[in-house]
């Protein structure tokens, strides 16, 4: 019995360390196929990464080079035209730009706009404008010979261009003519291709005649204090999902810039955010307030050039200001995961902070998270992932998500160091901000009885 017994138990051990050794076998291989899987998804997320770098870049360069795809064909076209046969001893002079040579119409803004007429200063406007992209748009055919648009690109120079459609001439012509159309209407403020704009312009007029204080060395400080309070009844009023965004960026330069506005000297203008100086374009033509409030001075130059007369532009505004994006490493914010770069669009950060309560004690949750859709997931990530990318703070990390040269390629030329790099970090549905409508009695009566009694009542409290 003891030798059963004796056997028993050594049969028991080898058993034992059977199961060991198979146990330490079995963690040495999952040991092995984690570091082949982690190696695996580095090389796939690179790829990724610059996949769609290159496929952002690709698609902005399809944009832009679609025009001249057509240019042989269309020179091929009109020197085979009857009507266009000439002897080789004629000499052609044509400095004139043809409609292949000009940029694309099929661009999302550019069908949409003010067109300053032969002969005739004033601009006008569609009655329906519709904001579409590029494939929703008509097609020019130049089939057959010259078409009559071709014919009209060779008698007015520029004609599809940004410049002569939107530009900064032309919102200056509709401009004079809104004035004369407000002041016969006894409007008490004047309405043009921008609502936003329009609504600033009337707040910073209604400021300027209300901040004039007895003592004129609390002007300024009185001025800062108001005009935050006219700004706060502007969102609150007109876009009630704005203020969501604010109280979560802390986005305060649109104030200041509008106080420069309102009292243009050194102090005001020193207390500018160095993205926020005006440029030299700026100073040199009129366009509408709301490019003011871009953090991006070579954006803002191209939004006067080719959008100063668009009668879409607070869409455009809300495009570009939609795809602010900060970028960081993927290990920073999810654990386990390689050291690549990638970007977060601010706005998407902002939605999923909404739930979180500014008086409440739920704070950020600790980095990295486990999931990447945490962060758009869970109101504590999401926080904690702003303040890791200090979006309040930080203006000068904010760039541009390249999906916005894609919508609007005329902002290329300006995109340098702005264009986000990496793949990015994103929710299932994305969200826009929104653009207030147009101005009317209400409104308007609304903000200058605000902007009275908060003044009236600011002075005599620093009386």
């Amino acid at each position: 019995m003891g030798k059963k017994a004796n056997g028993t138990a050594t049969s028991q051990d080898i058993n034992s360390a059977n199961e060991r050794i198979t146990t330490r076998q079995m963690r040495a291989k999952l040991a092995k196929l984690r570091r082949e899987k982690t190696a695996l998804r580095e090389q796939l997320a690179e790829a990724h990464a610059k996949l769609n770098s290159l496929l952002a870049g690709v698609q902005a360069l399809v944009v832009n080079t679609a025009p001249r795809l057509q240019d042989a064909s269309d020179e091929d076209s009109r020197m085979n035209s009857p009507v266009n046969n000439v002897s080789a001893s004629q000499t052609i002079v044509d400095d004139q730009p043809m409609l292949a040579e000009l940029p694309s119409i099929s661009r999302p803004v550019a069908s949409f706009v003010m067109t300053k007429r032969p002969g005739n200063e004033k601009a006008t406007l569609p009655i329906e404008p519709k904001p579409g992209l590029a494939a929703d748009l008509p097609q020019v055919s130049n089939r057959g010979g010259p078409s009559i648009t071709s014919e009209m690109a060779q008698q007015i120079l520029n004609i599809w261009s940004f410049e002569y459609q939107m530009g900064p001439q032309v919102y200056h012509d509709a401009l004079v003519s809104s004035q004369d159309l407000s002041h016969s209407r006894r409007q008490i403020w004047v309405e043009t291709n921008s609502s936003f704009s329009d609504h600033i312009d009337f707040i910073q007029q209604e400021l300027s005649a209300r901040t004039e204080p007895p003592k004129p060395q609390l002007s300024i400080p009185l001025l800062y204090l108001a005009t935050t309070s006219a700004l706060s009844i502007f969102h609150t009023i007109s876009r009630e999902d704005v203020m969501l965004w604010y109280t979560k960026t802390r986005f305060y330069y649109t104030r200041d810039i509008t106080v420069w506005k309102i009292r243009p000297c050194d102090e005001t203008l020193n207390k500018l955010h160095p993205q926020y100086q005006p440029t030299l374009l700026q100073l040199s033509c009129n366009y509408p307030a709301v490019i003011n409030w871009l953090p991006f001075p070579s954006i803002r130059d191209c939004f006067v050039r080719y959008h100063a007369g668009n009668p879409c532009i607070d869409q455009v505004v809300s495009d570009v200001v939609s795809m602010y994006a900060v970028e960081t490493l993927l290990s920073d914010v999810v654990v386990d995961s390689p050291p690549m770069q990638v970007y977060v669009k601010v706005m998407d950060l902002v939605q999923a902070m909404g739930a979180i309560d500014e008086n409440s004690n739920e704070g950020p949750a600790p980095l990295p998270t486990l999931k990447a859709m945490d962060i758009f997931h869970e109101p504590s990530v999401a926080l904690a992932v702003a303040n890791h990318l200090q979006i309040e703070t930080r203006l000068d990390r904010y760039k541009l998500d390249p999906r916005l040269f894609i919508r609007h390629p005329e902002f290329l030329e300006s995109a340098g160091s702005l264009m986000a790099h990496g793949t990015p970090l994103q929710p299932d549905f994305s969200s826009y901000l929104s653009f207030p409508t147009s101005m009317d009695n209400k409104t308007a009566s609304s903000f200058r009885n605000f902007i009275a009694f908060t003044c009236s009542n600011v002075y005599e409290n620093r009386e």
